[in-house]
């Protein structure tokens, strides 16, 4: 039911005019009354300012018009709400214009919102993603299969060419091409009623499994498989042996193929488990109804979503917190996500909600988001398909300047997954290599470069210097997969690099006049056979300047926040001093010393590894390095930390000038570096484990 003036308003003939404006109601008054009458749009702006203690209701001047507008943007699927306020003029909301779900077509194609589904597996829902898979296959160039074979996998589940057909697992032997279907899930708490593929039952399971033996997610998977139309699914629980530690690792290397060679990417993200099935009833949404139009026929209306509350909600889902989804959803060509409020397609040419009804190109770190949650927006997946061809170029050639940018680029880009990465969790902590593996595969294709245990040999000296968080629980476990130059070595609660992923921060390494560590070797022994998976053991050969130092303060080193700490070297009339970064077991170590009355200084080696300058309000450099430990081994080392110190100059003028320039950083060749003075230094050979 509308009121007479709400009804005026379907019947303007300007309302999908850029320029709409009219008024609504002479007063809020006079809004308040038609709501009491059962008008549900004025009901709907009244509703805004219920509550005794609502100060906007207080503010509202009471004989003012309300006026309804075209939002500043233009944006036809919008319509601005504006009440007078005492406080602060107006107060300004905001409605979606959308096409209901009963209406096959937008009553004007320039309203691009979208009715969304009381249901996840309602038919009107299932469409809409059955659409979208289409238009993507049949129009999006950034989203064109791979040139290579799309085999089916090892082992798929055959759902038969009907809807009822029994569900069996059918072993392919990868020369078998047809389109396929992946599930990305949750798998909750170890369950003896939950059905894995084990050696024992592989047999059974190729005769066939019984649709009640599955878990809801499997089920609510088989539905949206069958409801696309494609006839197999791929369910890693089901489709790798899970007691085979042989096949598992066979598996696990073709991980990337798997989900990029797929159809689609199913995401069960709203389900904490497998016995939680994400299509299921949503929660109430805010009220929405239908208005009816001249022609006969109607539009939708409802309070406007924000993208930071869809783009927030998403990222709270439980299959967000799960490391091993995270190269699942990067390596994926097309993935939809049921998240508890409505669905969201992402593929390579961009993103949409169920809300929307258009595709929105995925961006990174927006300026809204500036300096808050760097995770904030969808992940802009990389298109490995058109990556330029690998640099012929080995560690320690020069590369030209283009080369140079194209692999800055390139590192930027892995350093900020890498972050995002590392804030999820794993089971099974000694699987941060493995569950990233996939994604350094397609990494070390586009590079050409060496991996080296989570790092890049070509960007050696800004892949050490990195910092592990303390973590919340105080667990300070080392993995003993990975070494401890390696990032993948702690477990923190975020890992940060020499290299920031906000744009308005710039990190340049500028070569500091032949002092910068030199890489000799490398000795990496995978555990399994995967040169990007778990390591036996691994050591890096290092040729560069180094020192003894101690920590300068004896009290407690623990602030409960990982922050950094003073570092002292031992000859302070060098006049240079520098701050550590600890790593999180080296701060319980030093404490624990402490706590036992030792104050005698712990013994470090300073290892230099570069400069680098920091581009913000103005340019600073920083000198950054390792901290070493002696392992008992002659010339061996354990990292401890990395350590950093700001160059005393002569002059000021002599920091170096870095301006931007297109986008790319220019160092001026005009300007000096540091070159104060090195007493204490040595030139040393180190290995590192």
């Amino acid at each position: 039911m509308f009121c007479h003036d709400c009804l005026e308003l379907g019947r303007d003939p300007a309302l999908f005019s850029p320029d709409f404006n009219r008024t609504l109601k002479a007063s809020f008054p006079d809004c308040e009354a038609a709501a009491a009458q059962g008008c549900q749009l004025c009901l709907l702006i009244k509703q805004k300012y219920d509550g005794p203690d609502n100060q906007e209701r207080r503010d509202l001047i009471p004989d003012q018009p309300l006026k309804v507008y075209r939002g500043p943007n233009h944006d036809l699927s919008e319509l601005a709400v504006d009440v007078a306020s005492a406080c602060f003029g107006v107060t300004t909301w905001h409605l979606d214009i959308y096409t209901p779900v009963d209406d096959v077509e937008a009553s004007d194609p320039r309203v691009t919102g979208r009715s969304i589904a009381a249901h996840s597996g309602a038919r009107e829902c299932l469409d809409r993603v059955a659409k979208l898979l289409r238009v993507c296959i049949e129009s999006h160039s950034t989203c064109l299969a791979s040139p290579e074979a799309a085999f089916l996998p090892a082992r798929v589940l055959d759902l038969g060419p009907m809807g009822n057909s029994p569900i069996r697992l059918f072993c392919t032997g990868r020369t078998f091409e047809a389109p396929y279907v992946t599930l990305s899930h949750c798998w909750g708490k170890p369950s003896a009623s939950r059905p894995i593929l084990k050696q024992d039952n592989l047999a059974d399971m190729i005769r066939g499994i019984p649709y009640d033996r599955l878990t809801p997610v499997f089920q609510d998977a088989v539905t949206v498989t069958r409801h696309l139309g494609i006839r197999y699914l791929w369910i890693d629980a089901l489709c790798i042996i899970q007691d085979s530690k042989l096949d598992w690792a066979e598996e696990s290397v073709r991980m990337g193929d798997i989900y990029q060679h797929a159809t689609l990417n199913v995401a069960s993200a709203c389900s904490p488990d497998g016995y939680t099935p994400f299509l299921r009833p949503r929660p109430a949404h805010d009220p929405e109804f239908n208005l009816p139009l001249p022609n006969g026929r109607k539009i939708g209306l409802r309070h406007r979503y924000q993208d930071a509350k869809v783009i927030s909600s998403h990222l709270i889902q439980p299959l967000q917190s799960r490391a091993w989804c995270f190269q699942e959803r990067v390596l994926s060509t097309r993935t939809v996500f049921f998240d508890d409020l409505q669905f969201l397609w992402e593929c390579r040419a961009g993103h949409q909600p169920e809300k929307e009804g258009r595709l929105a190109k995925l961006t990174r770190y927006s300026e809204s988001f500036r300096g808050a949650n760097r995770s904030m927006e969808p992940y802009v997946k990389p298109n490995f398909h058109s990556a330029p061809d690998p640099s012929p170029n080995i560690c320690g050639s020069s590369l030209p300047s283009d080369e140079e940018e194209r692999l800055e680029g390139i590192f930027q880009h892995w350093y900020q997954l890498l972050y995002e990465y590392c804030i999820r969790s794993l089971t099974y902590f000694d699987d941060s290599l493995p569950a990233l593996s996939a994604i350094a595969k397609y990494y070390r294709r586009v590079t050409g470069d060496t991996y080296l245990a989570g790092i890049w040999q070509k960007d050696i000296h800004r892949g050490l210097v990195w910092s592990c968080s303390l973590r919340h629980d105080g667990d300070v476990r080392r993995n003993p997969g990975s070494p401890s130059w390696s990032w993948a070595s702690l477990l923190g609660d975020s890992v940060n690099f020499e290299v920031s992923v906000v744009s308005h921060i710039r990190t340049h390494r500028r070569p500091l006049k032949d002092k910068d560590a030199t890489l000799i070797k490398t000795e990496l022994v995978p555990l399994l056979g995967d040169t990007e998976g778990q390591m036996r053991s691994a050591a890096l050969h290092l040729r560069g300047l180094g020192r003894p130092v101690t920590l300068l303060n004896h009290h407690e080193i623990d602030n409960g926040l990982g922050e950094h700490e003073p570092l002292h070297l031992l000859e302070p009339a060098s006049g240079l001093s520098a701050w550590a970064h600890l790593d999180p077991d080296t701060i319980k170590e030093e404490n624990e010393r402490r706590r036992q009355g030792c104050n005698e200084p712990t013994a470090y080696v300073a290892f230099l590894l570069g400069q680098w300058d920091r581009i913000y309000h103005d340019t600073s450099a920083y000198i950054r390095g390792l901290l070493l430990a002696p392992t008992g081994v002659d010339g061996q080392f354990v990292r401890k930390g990395i350590w950093a110190m700001q160059p005393p100059l002569r002059d000021p003028a002599e920091l170096a000038a870095v301006n931007t320039h297109g986008g790319h950083l220019k160092v001026d060749p005009r300007k000096k570096t540091f070159d104060g003075t090195w007493d204490g230094w040595a030139e040393r050979s180190v290995v590192v484990i």
